[in-house]
C-alpha cells in the first residue's frame, strides 16, 4: 500500500498547467507588506525555464514550527517537474525533509501527486479510489502501518501548502496554487475514505494526530496625543482631600487600556506620584480579588484571605502618600461596590488620582466625576490601535522622524485598500495554525454572536488535530484570537450565561478577504462561488425549495450551516441531496430549524465530524447515523421533543461530545426517556450533559446507572435524572461519580419516592472539584454527610430544590467558597441556621423560595453573612425578621412574604424589588440613604408610601401593576431620578406635578394607565431623551408648553387622541414611533 502514494507519476496533464517559477527578485524583509496582502519569503535568484533555485528559500519561522509539529522540516522551493510528460516548465514543490526523530531524507509533492491521487490510485487496474482501497483492505496484513504512511504523506502536503501561503505569487501562479489546494482537499477526502474503511472493518482501532501550540498575544501600541492630555491633567496640583477620578470612556478595543498603560509608565507620572497601582476589575466584580491585586501592586504577593485584613494593609501602605490607581475594565454600576473599592484609599495624601477605563457611560456618571475623557477616534488608524501596531512592525527599523513621516504619508494616501492591507498585517502575524481558524469565521454572519462551540467547528474541519485534549487546544486557539482582538467579548447580563463573542465590522471584512471563495454566506437566491467549501444559509427570507436548488450546485461543501434566526423554520431535507451533493460534508448544522426527522441517507455522509441540530423538533435519529464512524460531535441542545438516541451509538468510537443540554431542564417538558444500551462503552466521551436513569428492561429491577462507571473523561455539566428508579446504594455506587474529576457542574434529580433515597444519595458523592451542584426532588429525611463537607473547596453555587421531608439544613457554612445558595420547596423546614457558628463567610447571594413553614432565621450579629450582598425572599409567608442585621446587603427582592421585616434592617441597600408584600415592609425610609433603584410591583396600596421623596440618591423608580394606586404626592418623586416608569396602574388619575423638578430624568415610561387624562408639564425636563406612552386611551393632548428640546425618542401606542397630535412632531424628534410604525419625514 505504501507504493500507492509514492509511485504516482503524472501521465495526464492537470486541469490548469502550473505556471513558471517566480522571476528573480532581491531579498526583502519578511514583514514587508506585498500588494496582495501576503507575506514574501526570502528568495535567491532563479534560473530561467523553471530550473532549480540557486538558493532555495527556507520556510518562514512559523512554517518551520508547523513542519516540526508534523515531523517534517527542511527547505522548500519551486523546481521543475520531471514527471509531467517531460515538461520542464511545470514546477513542483520540493522538500528536503528532516524528521523530528533525527531521520533525514528528501521528498516532493507535485500538483500531479495530489490531483492524480484523487482521480485514481491505480490506473492500470481501472479502479476508482474507493474500489482500490477496499481491495487493499481485503489483503492488507498491516493496515495501521499503511494508514500511518498515507497520513504522513498527507501531512507533508499540508505543510507544503502552509509554506506556499507564505510565498509571493503572481496572478497565474496564484491560480495554480489555488488548484493545488483543491487537489489537497480532494486528497484529504481520499485519505478520509481509506480511514473510514479501516474503521468499518476494525471498529475498535483508530489513530490520533498531534496538535500544535498557540502564540502569546501581541503587545499593543499607543496614542501619544491622548497620553499627553491625560498626563497634563494628572500633574495639575490638587489640594482637595477627595480622590479625583478620571474615567477613560470608549468602545471595546478602541485603546483605553493601551492609553492607561502608557500613562502609568510615563516618567513624569512616576516622579509625581509616590505609588502607582494597576488593578484589573473585569465584568465579574470581586472586591476581595481587586483588593488583593491592589496590595500586590503596592507591596508584594498577597497572602491574606480576609477582605478586612487586605484593606487594612492597603490603607497602611498608602497613608500619607500620593498615589495613582488604574482600575482597568470597570463594569459594575453599583454605588456600594465603588464605595468598597474607595474605602482603604481615603487616608492617602491630597492629589491622589484614580483612572477608570470603562465601556459604560453609566459607570462614568455613577462615580460622580468632574471630568470625563472620551476616547477620540484616531482618523489615521480608523479608530483601531492594532492598525498602528501593524504599521509599527513595518517601520520599526527606521529612526523616529522618518517613521512619523512615512506614517503620515501612508495615512494621507487616498488608497481605498489601505486599511485592508493594514489589517492584513495583523493577520500575517498570526501563527499558521490560527489562520484557517480565523478565515473560517467568515461564515458567521456579521451581526451574529457566537460562543466557544466554534471550537467544535474547527475540530470538524481538521484545523485542530484530533487528539484527546483537542478541546483544550482549541480553547487556546480561541483565547489567542480573542486576546489579539480578532474576537471581542459581548456584555453578559446574567452571571449564569456563557460568554458570547462577536467580530467587529473590520475583522469580519478581513475574514471575508482572507477566506477568498472558500467561505460564503447565502442570504437570498443567487449564485454561489464554484469553489465554496463552507456555506452558511440564512433562512429569514429564503424559501427552502430555492435553497436546496442552490445547494445542489455546490459539489465540494465541507460545511453547511442553515440558520432560521430567532423565528424557527420548518424544513425537510431531500434524500437525494445527502446521496450526492453533500457527501463530502464534515459539518452539518441546522440551527433553530423545526425539522422533525432526518433522512436515512444521513448515513452516507462518511466524512461527517459534527452534526448540530440545536433547537429542532426532532423526535429520534435514524439508526444509519451509527455508521458515521468519523462523528466527533452530536449536538441536540434544546431538542425538547427528543425521545431517544440511536440504539447502536456505542459503535461511534470517535464520538467525544453528546450535547443534550436544555435551557429549561424541567422534567415535564422533555421527552428523553432512557439512554442507549452500552453507551458506557464510549469511554472517551468528554460531553454527556444529560443522563436519564431507567430500568434496563421490563423484567429487570436494576437500573442503567452503571453505564456511567467508565465515563471518567466527562467535562462540563452532567444532569442525572430519574434517580428514583435506582434499586439500592450498591447500585448507585457503581456510577463512581467521585472519579469524574473534570466535571464542573452536576445535577441529581428524583421524580418519585424511593425508600432507600438516603443511602443512594450518600453513594452519589460528586467529585471534589465540582463548582455547581443541584439536587432536586430528594425524598430522604436527612441530608448526606458529604453535602456539608469541607472537602468541596471549589463549590461556588449550590441549589437544593423540593426536599419534602428534610427538617434540618446540613452544615453548608463549612463550604469555604460557597457564594450562591438557593433553597426551594423545603416543606418541613422551620429554622434556617440554628447554629451560632453558621457564618457563611463567602456567601454573596441567598435565595429562599416557596418555603411555607420557614419561620426563623438565626445567626450571630457580629460574624454571620459578612459578604452577603443579594437576598431573595419569594413566597415565604411565615418568615420573620432575622436575628441579626445584614449590613453588607445591597440588593433585595421580597415577593409574597407578608411577615418579612421592614427594609430598615438593611442599611446598605442600593436596590429594592418589592412584590405583593404588606405595607409595613417600608418601616423607616430614613435609614435607606444608599438606595439608588426601587421597583414596586403588585402592592395593595392607594398611595405611595410616605418618605420616598426624601431618598436623594434614588436614580431608578418603577411602579408596576399596583392596581389600587390612585395618586402620588405633589412633592414627589425624588429629585435625582434618571429613569421613571409607571405601568399597568388602571386606577391612577394623575401624575405628580413634581415631575417638572426632575432635571436629571433621561427616560420615562407611562403604560396601561387608562384613567390618566393628562400629562404634567415637561418643558423643564432638560435631560429627557426617551418618552414612551402606551395604552393610555384617555390622554388627549401633549403638555401645553411642549416637549423637552433634548427629546430624541418618542413612542405613542394605543392612544388614539394623542397619536393624531403627535404626527406633527416628526421634524423635531429624530425617532418618532406611532402604533409601532416609524414616522419618516
Amino acid at each position: 500500500m505504501v507504493a500507492v502514494w509514492h509511485s504516482l507519476r503524472c501521465s495526464i496533464p492537470p486541469s490548469r498547467p502550473p505556471p513558471t517559477a517566480m522571476a528573480t527578485s532581491p531579498p526583502r524583509p519578511l514583514h514587508r507588506l506585498p500588494s496582495d496582502g501576503g507575506a514574501r519569503s526570502r528568495t535567491g535568484e532563479h534560473r530561467q525555464g523553471g530550473s532549480s533555485l540557486k538558493t532555495p528559500p527556507s520556510l518562514p519561522p512559523t512554517a518551520q514550527r508547523e513542519a516540526r509539529a508534523t515531523g517534517i522540516y527542511g527547505s522548500f522551493s519551486f523546481d521543475q517537474n520531471p514527471y509531467c510528460n517531460g515538461c520542464s516548465t511545470h514546477p513542483s514543490l520540493r522538500f528536503s525533509r528532516e524528521s523530528t526523530d533525527g531521520g533525514r531524507g528528501k521528498g516532493e509533492v507535485t500538483y500531479e501527486h495530489t490531483r492524480e491521487a484523487v482521480r485514481s490510485l491505480d490506473q492500470e487496474k481501472g479502479l476508482n479510489a474507493m474500489e482500490l482501497l477496499k481491495k487493499k483492505l481485503e489483503f492488507a496484513c498491516d493496515i495501521d502501518n499503511e494508514g500511518q504512511k498515507l497520513m504522513s504523506n498527507m501531512e507533508m502536503i499540508q505543510a507544503v501548502l502552509r509554506g506556499g501561503e507564505k510565498m509571493k505569487f503572481n496572478d497565474e501562479q496564484r491560480l495554480w496554487f489555488s488548484d493545488l489546494k483543491d487537489a489537497g482537499y480532494d486528497a484529504m477526502d481520499v485519505l478520509d475514505e481509506y480511514l473510514y474503511e479501516v474503521q468499518r472493518h476494525q471498529q475498535h482501532e483508530g489513530s490520533m494526530c498531534n496538535g500544535s501550540t498557540s502564540l502569546p498575544p501581541i503587545s499593543p501600541c499607543g496614542r501619544e496625543n491622548d497620553q499627553e492630555r491625560i498626563v497634563n491633567m494628572l500633574l495639575q496640583r490638587d489640594l482637595k482631600p477627595n480622590i479625583a477620578v478620571l474615567p477613560i470612556l470608549g468602545e471595546a478595543y478602541i485603546g483605553k487600556t493601551t492609553v492607561a498603560q502608557l500613562i502609568i509608565n510615563d516618567k513624569r507620572v512616576s516622579r509625581h506620584f509616590d505609588v502607582r497601582i494597576w488593578a484589573h476589575v473585569s465584568p465579574d466584580f470581586n472586591i476581595k480579588r481587586i483588593s488583593a491585586s491592589i496590595l500586590e501592586s503596592i507591596y508584594d504577593k498577597s497572602h491574606y484571605d480576609n477582605l478586612d485584613t487586605l484593606q487594612k494593609h492597603i490603607q497602611k501602605r498608602l497613608r500619607g502618600k500620593r498615589f495613582l490607581l488604574v482600575l482597568d475594565d470597570y463594569w459594575t454600576e453599583n454605588w456600594h461596590d465603588w464605595e468598597e473599592v474607595k474605602r482603604p484609599l481615603l487616608k492617602a495624601s491630597a492629589g491622589s488620582k484614580v483612572i477608570v477605563t470603562t465601556r459604560s457611560g453609566a459607570v462614568a456618571k455613577l462615580l460622580g466625576m468632574d471630568l470625563t475623557l472620551k476616547m477620540e477616534v484616531l482618523q489615521k488608524c480608523n479608530g483601531v490601535p492594532f492598525i498602528a501596531a501593524s504599521l509599527g512592525h513595518r517601520l520599526h527599523q527606521k529612526d523616529k522622524s522618518k517613521w512619523v513621516a512615512i506614517l503620515q504619508e501612508e495615512i494621507c494616501d487616498a488608497n481605498p485598500n489601505y486599511f485592508i492591507r493594514a489589517r492584513q498585517l495583523s493577520y500575517a502575524q498570526l501563527h499558521s495554525h490560527l489562520k484557517p481558524c480565523f478565515a473560517y469565521c467568515s461564515i458567521i454572519p456579521r451581526e451574529f454572536q457566537f460562543e466557544e462551540w466554534l471550537i467544535k467547528h474547527w475540530m470538524a474541519q481538521g484545523f485542530i488535530q484530533s487528539k484527546p485534549d483537542a478541546v483544550a487546544t482549541g480553547s487556546s486557539y480561541f483565547r489567542t484570537l480573542f486576546e489579539q482582538s480578532f474576537f471581542q467579548r459581548e456584555l453578559v447580563h446574567h452571571s449564569g450565561e456563557r460568554h458570547r463573542y462577536s467580530m467587529s465590522r473590520m475583522m469580519h471584512e478581513l475574514a471575508l478577504h482572507v477566506s477568498t471563495d472558500e467561505c460564503y454566506i447565502l442570504g437570498s437566491p443567487g449564485e454561489v462561488p464554484e469553489k465554496v467549501r463552507h456555506l452558511t444559509v440564512l433562512l429569514d427570507e429564503f424559501a427552502s425549495q430555492n435553497m436546496f436548488e442552490t445547494i445542489s450546485q455546490c459539489k465540494h461543501l465541507h460545511t453547511l450551516l442553515v440558520t432560521g434566526g430567532n423565528a424557527g423554520y420548518e424544513l425537510s431535507i431531500p434524500k437525494n441531496l445527502l446521496n450526492s451533493t453533500l457527501k463530502k460534508l464534515r459539518l452539518l448544522e441546522l440551527d433553530n430549524i423545526e425539522i422533525t426527522k432526518l433522512p436515512k441517507s444521513i448515513g452516507n455522509l462518511i466524512h461527517l465530524r459534527c452534526l448540530m441540530l440545536q433547537g429542532s423538533k426532532i423526535r429520534k435519529l435514524p439508526e444509519s447515523i451509527c455508521s458515521l464512524y468519523n462523528l466527533q460531535t452530536l449536538c441536540l441542545r434544546n431538542c425538547y421533543d427528543l425521545e431517544k438516541l440511536p440504539r447502536r451509538i456505542k459503535y461511534l468510537h470517535k464520538l467525544r461530545h453528546i450535547d443534550l443540554h436544555l435551557d429549561d431542564p424541567s422534567p415535564d417538558i422533555h421527552g428523553l426517556k432512557d439512554m442507549p444500551v452500552d453507551i458506557g462503552l464510549l469511554t472517551d466521551l468528554q460531553t454527556l450533559s444529560r443522563f436519564v436513569t431507567s430500568k434496563r428492561n421490563i423484567l429487570d429491577n436494576h437500573s442503567n446507572i452503571k453505564e456511567l462507571d467508565k465515563l471518567d473523561n466527562l467535562c462540563g455539566e452532567l444532569l442525572i435524572s430519574n434517580l428514583h428508579v435506582v434499586k439500592d446504594a450498591q447500585e448507585a455506587a457503581q456510577a463512581h461519580l467521585a472519579s469524574k474529576q473534570f466535571l464542573q457542574k452536576m445535577e441529581l434529580s428524583w421524580k418519585g419516592n424511593n425508600k432507600q433515597a438516603e443511602q443512594i444519595l450518600e453513594q452519589l458523592k460528586p467529585p471534589s472539584g465540582i463548582k455547581e451542584l443541584t439536587i432536586s426532588g430528594y425524598t430522604g429525611i436527612s441530608c448526606p454527610i458529604w453535602l456539608g463537607s469541607e472537602s468541596y473547596t471549589n463549590l461556588v453555587t449550590l441549589s437544593l430544590y423540593h426536599f419534602k421531608s428534610c427538617t434540618v439544613v446540613p452544615s453548608l457554612w463549612l463550604l469555604p467558597l460557597l457564594e450562591n445558595l438557593h433553597i426551594k420547596g423545603w416543606d418541613a423546614l422551620v429554622k434556617f441556621c440554628g447554629s451560632s457558628s453558621a457564618n457563611f463567610q463567602a456567601l454573596k447571594k441567598l435565595h429562599f423560595e416557596r418555603m411555607d413553614s420557614l419561620k426563623q432565621w438565626d445567626g450571630d450579629e457580629r460574624s454571620a453573612f459578612p459578604a452577603l450582598t443579594e437576598l431573595v425572599v419569594d413566597n415565604c409567608p411565615m418568615l420573620e425578621q432575622p436575628s441579626h442585621k445584614l449590613r453588607s446587603l445591597t440588593k433585595i427582592t421580597v415577593e409574597g412574604s407578608p411577615k418579612f421585616p421592614g427594609l430598615q434592617n438593611f442599611p446598605s441597600l442600593t436596590s429594592a424589588n418589592i412584590i405583593a408584600s404588606g405595607e409595613f415592609i417600608w418601616g423607616s425610609w430614613r435609614s435607606l440613604s444608599c438606595l439608588t433603584s426601587i421597583t414596586l410591583r403588585k402592592l395593595p396600596m392607594e398611595h405611595i408610601p410616605p418618605g420616598l421623596g426624601r431618598l436623594r440618591f434614588l436614580r431608578h423608580l418603577e411602579i408596576i401593576r399596583c392596581e389600587q394606586l390612585v395618586s402620588m404626592p405633589e412633592d414627589w418623586p425624588p429629585c435625582n431620578l434618571t429613569r421613571f416608569s409607571v405601568k399597568h396602574c388602571p386606577q391612577l388619575l394623575q401624575l405628580p406635578n413634581g415631575l417638572q423638578r426632575l432635571r436629571e430624568l433621561e427616560d420615562m415610561e407611562v403604560v396601561g394607565c387608562g384613567k390618566l387624562t393628562c400629562l404634567p408639564e415637561m418643558r423643564k425636563l432638560t435631560s429627557l431623551e426617551r418618552l414612551e406612552i402606551s395604552e393610555c386611551g384617555s390622554i388627549q393632548s401633549l403638555p401645553s408648553k411642549g416637549l423637552p428640546k433634548k427629546l430624541q425618542f418618542l413612542s405613542v401606542n394605543k392612544c388614539p387622541w394623542l397619536s393624531s397630535r403627535c404626527m406633527v412632531l416628526g421634524s423635531t424628534i429624530s425617532s418618532l414611533w406611532i402604533d409601532g410604525e416609524l414616522i419618516r419625514y
